[in-house]
Order: structure tokens, then sequence, then C-alpha cells
């Protein structure tokens, strides 16, 4: 055996050794789930695919109608603060031109 097939073997060995840790670990559980999802039959995974980019297409859609909801509710919000800035421009207004009005009488009766 040549030193370059020594270290290939070994590298193979250490190779095996780590997924053999990897496998062991806790984390990668989580990874096995994961990815025993997409594995199997090609009809398995074209359904898991379409599974999931159905679910993500349906998690996008409730998230957009509730921003929509949302955007809505702001713009009612908006209206409605901008009616009660009118009404109270309009009074103030009012009380402006009755205190002018006042003022303007009282410079007449005292003069």
């Amino acid at each position: 055996m040549s030193l370059y097939e020594n270290e290939a073997e070994n590298d193979n060995a250490v190779d095996a050794d780590n997924f053999e840790n990897e496998m062991d670990s806790p984390q990668s559980s989580e990874s096995r789930n994961d990815m025993a999802h997409y594995e199997g039959s090609n009809e398995n995974l074209g359904y898991n695919l379409l599974s999931d980019i159905q679910q993500y297409l349906e998690q996008e859609r409730q998230s957009s109608a509730a921003l929509k909801e949302e955007a809505q509710a702001l713009k009612e919000q908006i209206t409605n603060k901008e009616d009660v800035l009118k009404e109270l421009e309009k009074n103030n207004s009012d009380l402006l031109s009755n205190y002018l009005e006042m003022k303007k009488k009282e410079e007449e009766l005292a003069g």
C-alpha cells in the first residue's frame, strides 16, 4: 500500500468517525428528521415538496391578509383623526372670529 493510499484510507476512517459522531449528536437527529422529509421515492419527495410549498403559500396569504386588514384599520384611524382635526380647526377659527369681533366692539365702546 502506498503512502497516498494509506492517507486516503485514514481520511476515510476519520470521515466515517465524524459521520457517526454527527449522527449520534442531538442536533443531527433533528436534521435527520428534516432530511427524512425529503427522502424516499420521487413521488413522496414531490408530495412533500408540494405540501411545503402549499403550506408556505398559505402562511404568506394569511400574513398578507392580516397586513391588508391592519392597513385598512390604520387608514380609518387616519380618516377619523383628520375629521377631528378639521372640526377643531373650524372651532378654532370660530373662536378667533368671535374674539376679534369682541375686540372690535371693545375698541368702539372705548373710543
